[in-house]
């Protein structure tokens, strides 16, 4: 099976809006179906044809280059997918609101507020709108921003962690470097933050046992010392084994004490 879908990625970036939704729906139903091949070996001879005859179908529109004839293709790929339809109906899948908020990497500090106060107020309006939504959100600075800018924000974030839709998941004051940095730092970081959650949430450390990394470059090997005695009993990261084996997408970290 040819499961290389660059192409449609690459095509995603420079469609139409129209286009783009089209085309973002197909890549994520090709890579479910990918996903179940994986997961069902013993149906992977009979499943992967089908994924590689809708994928056939919806290149063709796209290089076409008509958005009127890629609707319809996306609905025939999807038909030729159906047979999937079952066994992925078994599945449930977790999808849980996350926003990435860099600290003045390359913009300037008035430009993180707004990112930060925009993105709240965002969030905050789709609990509205949708009430199963649910959203977490790491980094106390984060927090610190719309305590001193915006209070009645905070005030609302305040009921939504109450009610348990908002998820904090933050256990250290920013998302940092944790190579360069010194122990006494990484320390400080959950020290400071710990009180922090305490007196705006009422969080206790238990309430937050996770240290949330996921744009962390390299894990030094004293991690899970410091991160156990801080109350931490998990750790979220995107790029495990980067320099070194590649390890799987779960796994346990013991340190070296």
């Amino acid at each position: 099976m040819n499961s290389d879908k660059s192409w449609l990625r690459d095509a995603i970036r420079s469609a139409s809006a129209q286009a783009r939704h089209e085309m973002e729906r197909f890549l994520a139903e090709a890579d479910f179906a990918q996903g179940l091949c994986e997961l069902h070996p013993d149906k992977a001879d009979q499943w992967r044809p089908l994924l590689d005859r809708a994928t056939g179908i919806v290149r063709k529109a796209v290089e076409a280059g008509r958005t009127d004839a890629l609707k319809d293709a996306v609905r025939d790929a999807e038909q030729v997918l159906a047979p999937l339809s079952a066994p992925a109906k078994t599945y449930t899948v977790h999808c849980v609101g996350h926003a990435h908020i860099d600290m003045n990497w390359m913009w300037p500090w008035p430009e993180t507020v707004a990112v930060t106060n925009d993105t709240f107020t965002t969030v905050l309006r789709l609990m509205e709108e949708y009430p199963q939504f649910r959203f977490s959100q790491s980094q106390a600075s984060v927090y610190a921003i719309v305590e001193e800018h915006n209070p009645s924000l905070l005030r609302r974030i305040a009921r939504r962690v109450k009610q348990g839709r908002w998820e904090v998941t933050a256990s250290h004051w920013v998302e940092g470097d944790k190579n360069m940095a010194a122990g006494e730092s990484l320390c400080r970081h959950l020290l400071y933050t710990r009180h922090y959650m305490q007196r705006l949430f009422g969080l206790k450390p238990e309430d937050v046992n996770i240290d949330w990394s996921p744009d962390t470059f390299g894990h030094a090997a004293t991690v899970p010392t410091y991160l156990v005695r801080g109350g931490i009993k998990y750790l979220y990261l995107h790029r495990p084994g980067v320099h070194s084996p590649k390890r799987p997408g779960a796994f346990w970290w013991q340190g070296l004490d």
